[in-house]
């Protein structure tokens, strides 16, 4: 918070000097301005300034993960007369020329740039008066980013995984014992149900991960023979996080 009030610079006497006073003159839209040492201005009735500025703030929809802007639509109305240049503004302040909207032209959709995703993105617009009539000039309605979520996508795995009593490995060791099969089976259906990180190591590729199950899935081909232990395939879904 500070005490310092709104304020905007859409005025301007084109002198410098202290501001004694600032008020509307009567009942109309004029803005008179009072500068010590040099007078009273008072803005015009009709003749419209020659052009002027209008930035905005950084668009970043009430999150700090990046967004892709792909498309802006600008809405004018009244008589479309002069022009409007719009500029895309970055939060560091770089500029990027986007397009001009020229008198007597139509509202078109306007493919946005940078195209790389970025967190926000502001605008400034660039109003000039009509070259033919200095009383008229263009009004802009209001503006509108169209933008994606930029989020980085992870990775997702569907494994397959033996699940017996007895399991043997690429060399021929034999590990396991009766119960081995469905205490494996409820370990992972548990970190499923609770959501549970686990790691993920992929021994060919040497990384490693750490990932959430969503989803798992016995496949019996045949019932079990012999002993009655759990024996088949879990097919594990996750997704890394």
């Amino acid at each position: 918070m500070t005490d310092r009030a709104a304020w905007a610079n859409d005025v301007s006497t084109g002198v410098t000097g202290a501001v004694e006073g600032v008020c509307l003159l009567g009942a109309s839209d004029r803005v008179c301005v009072g500068v010590n040492g040099s007078g009273v201005y008072i803005t015009s009735a009709s003749t419209l300034v020659s052009s002027g500025t209008l930035v905005t703030g950084q668009v970043r929809y009430n999150t700090l993960e990046n967004k892709s802007f792909r498309f802006l639509n600008v809405r004018r109305f009244g008589d479309l007369k002069g022009t409007v240049n719009v500029k895309t503004v970055q939060a560091h302040g770089t500029e990027a020329d986007l397009y001009t909207f020229p008198e007597d032209s139509s509202n078109v959709e306007i493919q946005v740039v940078p195209s790389a995703p970025i967190e926000s993105l502001g605008l400034k617009f660039t109003l000039t008066r009509s070259a033919g009539d200095s009383t008229k000039g263009p009004v802009i309605r209001g503006w509108q980013f169209k933008a994606l979520p930029a989020v980085p996508r992870k990775q997702l795995w569907r494994i397959p995984l033996l699940c017996f009593d007895q399991v043997t490995d690429r060399f021929g060791q034999r590990t396991g014992s009766p119960g081995f099969g469905i205490t494996r089976w409820q370990n992972l259906r548990n970190a499923l149900i609770e959501g549970t990180p686990v790691v993920l190591q992929d021994f060919l590729a040497r990384e490693t991960y750490t990932v959430l199950i969503e989803d798992l899935q016995m496949v019996q081909t045949s019932p079990p023979r012999q002993q009655s232990g759990l024996g088949g395939v879990l097919v594990v879904t996750c997704r890394e996080l």
